[in-house]
């Protein structure tokens, strides 16, 4: 049995997959903890996780359009989606994603970290 840090963040299409591998691997005796988006905690412990919310980084309290921190409804330029998910996403809060995977696996370390959605500072987090 393996202890597994599961990360990601509330995104929408990409929360089913991350919900289904937490149940598969639950399923198969491992025990996982999901380090995410504050609104994501009834949906982890329904499916056997453990959770924990991002304290440094931001945490999306619900999914009311008024939380959504990409807005990439509001992007009018070309690619302007893409560019709001790398800077209020996956690049821009990395050093917070980093700090707070950090602190999380020195709270309780883990024997994989899974970190989905192209986060980069889960995984400097995890390095360090």
């Amino acid at each position: 049995m393996a202890e597994f840090l599961v990360t990601t963040f509330e995104g929408g299409g990409n929360v089913p997959p991350v919900l289904g591998m937490i149940l598969r691997l639950v399923a198969r005796g491992h025990r996982v903890r999901l380090l995410s988006d504050a609104v994501l905690r009834e949906e982890a412990e329904a499916a056997g996780a453990s959770f924990r919310a991002w304290t440094t980084a931001p945490s999306r309290p619900d999914r009311r359009p008024e939380s959504d921190p990409l807005e990439d409804w509001a992007a009018t330029e070309p690619g302007g989606g893409l560019l709001r998910l790398l800077d209020r996403m996956t690049i821009g809060p990395a050093a917070a994603h980093a700090a707070d995977t950090l602190a999380e696996l020195r709270r309780a370390p883990a024997d994989a970290l899974v970190c989905s959605d192209l986060m980069f500072g889960p995984t400097i987090g995890a390095e360090a």
